[in-house]
């Protein structure tokens, strides 16, 4: 590719939504674009057919547990018992 050369159409002539822009509402919609000619059709349905092949759901927990700091309490011990003061 040349500089200042066009790698394809940017902007749609129908919507006059950018080509990143479309293909990101179309995604939230998880439906192709309703215009029959729309340019970026193919983009977009690679583009959710990509999104629907990512995993639902994680495992574990995304947050880091938080210390929570207290005031400390005194533990005796007698005969296996355990006495709060």
């Amino acid at each position: 590719m040349k500089i200042g050369e066009s790698s394809g159409i940017q902007k749609c002539p129908n919507c006059l939504r950018k080509k990143k822009e479309a293909i990101d509402e179309q995604i939230k919609l998880m439906k192709i674009c309703s215009d029959v000619n729309c340019p970026f059709k193919e983009e977009i349905q690679d583009a959710i057919q990509a999104e629907e092949k990512k995993p639902k759901f994680y495992f574990g927990d995304k947050q880091k547990p938080k210390l929570k700091i207290g005031k400390k309490q005194k533990m005796d011990f007698t005969f296996g018992t355990i006495i709060n003061k």
